[in-house]
């Protein structure tokens, strides 16, 4: 079996923590460069100091992935089976990364240089390493492991800004100061918001009932995403941004994004790329090649093929989907702080509910005792008509 990898050395280069997982992206084809077919395949991931021989400094450990035209995307870590840490393993010198296909022989390790992005930053523009820090935008990064300085502006609509000046819903297209942009997760141990009464104009509480019953028609769903390459095949458990904009419009956001709708490999040459679509002039298309990726303008279309000025480094490309302006995202922050609301009228009314059964627990008992009292007198009157029945007969 033959084996190309697209490796993105940037993940190895800064996810080299204890107790982190590093992302891994690769693709499978045979001997004849044929991409494997669709599905899934167990491969076991170990890390070697030398090219080969000697022994594992981490692994091997075993992932079903899930092939794409061959493409496939995990996770490696953070541990073994023995529990060692594979930051630990990319931590030192040179590391060699080998992979087994199934029952296949192991494939021939690949060379992964110990955090790559160090060798080159300093070379890059408005980048600082200092004493373990990086800094962008500022050369003396002090305040924390990553320090981001500036900003610059992207074009959203339709966007929900949750910091500083509270939740607050923008209805149009604007440009939006950005210092950071992800395309993927983060992973944090905690997000602080600035909260400070002083910075906002306090409104009024919110109205717990109409949050109560907004709430209420929010549906979480079972799902899956489409680009399994990228994300995988796990299942989650949470909103659909539409469903939600439909009952809770101030939570959902709308700015430019790209989805898979296309999702399949097709031949290119010269720009253009031999796949039947219904892509226009104009639109923007995500293609990815074996070592670069972008978003590029569709500049012509023939039956059966679209150009574009991206330059692919082999002869075919992966059309992963086109952007889209309206993509939508979700602040579950907002949903979180509806929760909220709704939680405490649920509180509000179970307490009134409480006190309405104590209330009539209480009337029970005296009506309990009214009657008993009455019973008594009542057994009493029948007990001296009895006697005094008793008496006139004896008479």
């Amino acid at each position: 079996m033959k084996t190309h990898f697209a490796i993105f050395a940037l993940a190895f280069g800064l996810l080299v923590s204890s107790h982190a997982q590093v992302p891994y992206q690769g693709r499978l084809t045979d001997v004849n460069g044929t991409p494997l077919p669709d599905g899934n395949v167990e491969i076991a991931f170990s890390l070697f100091t030398a090219v080969s021989g000697g022994t594992a400094q981490w692994g091997p450990k075993s992932y079903t992935v899930s092939l794409v035209s061959g493409r496939f995307s995990t996770k490696l870590g953070p541990q073994d089976s023995s529990a060692r840490d594979i930051g630990n393993a990319l931590s030192g010198g040179a590391t060699y990364l080998e992979m087994t296909v199934e029952s296949d022989p192991a494939l021939v390790r690949q060379e992964i240089l110990p955090a790559p992005i160090a060798l080159t930053a300093n070379g890059l523009p408005n980048v600082t390493i200092l004493n373990g820090k990086v800094g962008i935008g500022t050369t003396n990064p002090t305040m924390a492991p990553l320090q981001v300085m500036g900003v610059q502006a992207t074009s959203l609509t339709n966007y929900r800004n949750y910091g500083r000046t509270g939740n607050t819903l923008y209805n149009a297209t604007f440009d939006k100061q950005l210092s950071i942009y992800a395309e993927h997760e983060i992973r944090a141990l905690a997000f602080l918001a600035d909260s400070d009464e002083r910075i906002k104009t306090v409104k009024g509480r919110s109205d717990a009932i109409t949050d109560l019953e907004t709430l209420a028609q929010i549906e979480i769903t079972d799902y899956t995403l489409k680009d399994v390459v990228g994300e995988g095949s796990d299942s989650y458990k949470k909103v659909i941004a539409q469903q939600v904009e439909a009952v809770f419009p101030q939570a959902v956001s709308r700015g430019s994004g790209v989805v898979p709708d296309i999702y399949k490999v097709a031949p290119t040459a010269g720009g253009w790329v031999d796949l039947a679509t219904d892509l226009k002039v104009g639109d923007r298309v995500r293609l990815i090649a074996e070592t670069k990726s972008g978003v590029h303008e569709v500049l012509e279309v023939r039956t059966g093929a679209f150009r574009t000025a991206f330059e692919s480094d082999v002869d075919e490309v992966f059309v992963f989907g086109r952007e889209v302006d309206d993509f939508r995202s979700v602040d579950y922050e907002a949903i979180a702080m509806l929760n909220i609301s709704a939680t405490q009228e649920l509180h509000r009314q179970l307490e009134a509910k409480e006190q309405t059964i104590a209330d009539l627990q209480k009337r029970l008992a005296n009506l309990e005792t009214t009657t008993a009292a009455k019973l008594a007198s009542i057994e009493k009157l029948l007990q001296s008509d009895r006697q005094l029945v008793s008496v006139s007969l004896s008479q």
